[in-house]
């Protein structure tokens, strides 16, 4: 039986509303999730050498999809170096430091322009384990 790899789309790039060049990103191999992303924070973070090439979606593990899932998940890439670390895009979009709480503003986690996300001003975050 002969296996077969199927690769990600490409990325799609575009102007948004605001005349901005953005890319989309496919997040699976079916094509069937896509980031948003503007190109800028896109190249900063491939052009790095830090993060692989492929994006994906990670949730929590709470809830089904179709229920509060969706409000639970986020875009994720693995850092090169550290093979089963991953890093949040929006973070890094965003450039936040250690324990600082990222939030998004808006209801599409897959939209990682900035003014989706913000960093919570005197908000200090701990992972609850």
């Amino acid at each position: 039986m002969n296996k077969t790899t199927i690769k990600r789309p490409p990325i799609e790039r575009y102007t948004d509303p605001y005349n901005r060049p953005c890319v989309r990103v496919p997040l699976n191999r079916q094509g069937t999730i896509w980031a948003t992303v503007l190109e800028a924070d896109y190249r900063r973070i491939s052009e790095s050498g830090d993060f692989a090439d492929t994006w994906h979606v990670n949730g929590n593990g709470r809830g089904r999809d179709g229920e509060l899932a969706q409000e639970r998940k986020y875009v994720r890439v693995h850092r090169r170096r550290e093979r089963l670390k991953q890093a949040t895009v929006s973070r890094l979009i965003l450039r936040a430091g250690y324990r600082q709480v990222v939030e998004m503003i808006g209801t599409d986690w897959t939209d990682l322009r900035p003014e989706n996300w913000r960093i919570v001003p005197g908000k200090r975050g701990k992972a609850k384990r």
